[in-house]
């Protein structure tokens, strides 16, 4: 039997070596520091990352997002997910070895950052402010990270943070964590509103007429889930890497509304007509300087010795008819990775603009059931409106920001996962999961309501990362 020992009662001392970084600053290429986005396509982004020993989860992706004034709206509208803003990421190596690729980035974000963030983590992010004055062309400026929380919103409160994740139409809009009943803006105080530790998928800026607004965003790398860039590790590479950001079309960044919210409508949404303006956009790179730890990573590359298991995002999208049933099916192959760790499944709104972009709530499902090499994953069927949808789930929310069941209803995803821990508690570099050393096949076939929807899945698998002197491999 193994025994442990009260740290109290160990007195022998122990050498640990901590990394030490400095940022490092790196400017994009090419378009530069001020690219101007567009109203309905993306926009590229180049990051050239130095030959350096980098901890990428620890690096930032920092900007000012200017919404410049919207004709004779009074008021513009962001998604608070900062992932919202980005339509694809990739990080490569020069030779164009792919290290990773998350396509529908924004989706992937709304689907999958209440579960695989930890409610500790949380609790140490700025929330964007919510009493903002009016009329002044910078009025709106705070630090935004990847997720915020609610507070208590009293009578006073002239700008409510509120979520649209319920939102399927102007007539039909939902308060923070609130399911049900449609409730007033004016009627939430503090004695009657429990603020949760949820993420929210909207913020609402306010603005007197021809009023632009300004968001400073510090987005740490570690939020691109399920990816090298999650892994709080130093590496050295051997080469240079190129960091693209494909930035989204404004109309899935938000929109704009002609008057203020009055109790649970919008009134006149329509998308940006004047796309947003990126300034002061940089990289700041976490670059190890302990002499020490580089030339021991070095000397592991250079000696052929360096390998690592990694997360690689796969996906899918089906686009349903107006059936009542649907099948969604994926083959994962040896070609797709080592391991399988799991797969989200989330169903949105057939509508990819202003309001309906993340709307992914329970309200078009019936039932489902989820198959993997043809047999079925549960015994019985799941459904979101008789609890068995969370009862099957909630194991992998364990810790993370999905806190209750009224929050998993307004952000529905289910998860089928090979790892025997909660999601955001799972290493990722620890060899894990199903093998995938014969072909798999996984499914779903939901019951919906008769309606077309987007079916979305993502795929987590495992990798061999090997850096040697000179190359680069990832299998």
């Amino acid at each position: 039997m193994s025994q442990v020992h009260s740290e109290e009662l160990v007195y022998s001392q122990t050498t640990f070596s901590h990394g030490n970084y400095k940022y490092l600053r790196i400017v994009p290429l090419g378009n530069g520091q001020t690219p101007t986005l567009s109203a309905t396509s993306t926009t590229q982004t180049t990051f050239e990352l130095p030959n350096n020993v980098i901890n990428l989860a620890l690096s930032k992706l920092c900007f000012d997002l200017l919404i410049p004034p919207q004709a004779d709206t009074k008021r513009n509208n962001i998604y608070s997910n900062a992932l919202s803003l980005i339509d694809r990421i990739t990080l490569s190596t020069r030779e164009g070895i792919v290290l990773v690729d998350i396509p529908s980035t924004h989706i992937f974000g709304s689907l999958i950052s209440h579960i695989n963030t930890p409610s500790s983590e949380l609790l140490n992010r700025n929330a964007p402010s919510t009493a903002l004055a009016t009329g002044a062309a910078s009025n709106l400026t705070a630090e935004q990270n990847l997720l915020s929380w609610n507070t208590a919103l009293t009578t006073s409160q002239s700008s409510p943070v509120t979520d649209v994740n319920r939102c399927n139409g102007a007539a039909n809009y939902q308060m923070g964590g609130v399911v049900g009943a449609a409730v007033a803006v004016g009627a939430l105080s503090s004695a009657a509103f429990t603020p949760y530790l949820e993420p929210l998928v909207l913020f609402i800026g306010s603005g007197a007429v021809s009023c632009g607004n300004t968001i400073s965003y510090q987005i740490n790398l570690s939020a691109f889930k399920d990816s090298i860039l999650e892994l709080n590790k130093n590496i050295y590479w051997g080469n240079n890497l190129v960091l693209n950001i494909n930035w989204n079309a404004a109309i899935k960044m938000g929109f704009s509304t002609t008057a203020a919210v009055t109790a649970n409508t919008l009134t006149s949404v329509a998308a940006y007509t004047i796309p947003p303006q990126l300034n002061n956009l940089f990289l700041y790179t976490a670059c190890e300087t302990d002499p020490t730890i580089i030339s021991e990573l070095v000397s592991v590359v250079n000696n052929g010795n360096f390998s690592l298991m990694v997360p690689f995002v796969n996906y899918q999208k089906y686009v349903t008819n107006s059936a009542s049933q649907a099948t969604m099916q994926q083959r994962i192959t040896r070609a797709q990775g080592a391991t399988l760790l799991r797969v989200y499944f989330g169903i949105y709104h057939i509508d990819e603009t202003t309001i309906t972009t993340y709307s992914h709530n329970d309200a078009a499902i019936t039932n489902y059931n989820t198959m993997m090499d043809g047999l079925r994953m549960q015994d019985f069927t799941l459904s979101p409106t008789d609890g068995t949808a969370w009862l099957y789930n909630e194991r992998n929310f364990r810790d993370s920001c999905m806190l209750h069941i009224a929050q998993y209803r307004s952000n529905f995803v289910h998860v089928d996962s090979w790892c025997g821990n909660s999601i955001c508690k799972n290493d990722d570099s620890v060899l894990n999961g199903l093998s995938l050393d014969s072909d798999r096949t996984w499914a779903v076939t939901a019951n919906t309501v008769a309606a077309a929807y987007r079916y979305y899945m993502y795929y987590t698998t495992q990798k061999k990362l090997t850096i040697s002197r000179g190359a680069i491999t990832l299998y």
